[in-house]
């Protein structure tokens, strides 16, 4: 009868187990390398705000998200039920952000143009913001037309 043990790794079955064990090692030396070389991050160059408007979004009574202009509290549009359903998800995600910081709702956010073509709402409050190009068109003309719109006209907020 023989006295080895079962339990014990034996012969090639133990290889598997030290090339792992050597990228692990090899993983945790790379890391350490690059913290205590402390290379600069790489700065991608910032575009630049060209165009941006501080907006309300506000909640009517019928069901409608209404929209204004923060420095001339005028309205500016609206959508219905069934109508802006990507303004309304993206405002309820910041409003949202605003919750969970306890940031006051009635603040303004802010809808930026920027030079390399993109278009962003921000929240200046919280520092969330939403990079509409990722959403195509749709969510572009959504937002793009309350850069453009003139106050209507007998809609105060």
């Amino acid at each position: 009868m023989s006295t080895q043990r079962k339990d014990q790794i034996t012969g090639y079955h133990k290889w598997p187990l030290f090339g792992a064990l050597g990228v692990v090692v090899f993983t945790l030396l790379l890391v350490l390398a690059s913290v205590w070389l402390e290379k600069d991050a790489v700065a991608l160059p910032q575009a630049e705000t060209i165009q941006h408007r501080d907006l309300y979004f506000r909640d009517a009574t019928n069901g409608k998200v209404v929209v204004y202009d923060a420095k001339t509290k005028k309205r500016l549009g609206g959508f219905g039920k069934g109508e802006g359903a990507f303004v309304r998800i993206s405002m309820r995600s910041m409003a949202h952000q605003r919750k969970k910081r306890e940031i006051d709702l009635m603040l303004p956010y802010r809808l930026v143009k920027l030079s390399d073509g993109n278009m962003k709402i921000v929240d200046p409050q919280s520092g969330h913001s939403i990079r509409l190009n990722a959403f195509g068109a749709v969510a572009i003309d959504s937002f793009a037309q309350f850069l453009t719109n003139q106050p209507q006209e007998g809609a105060q907020g």
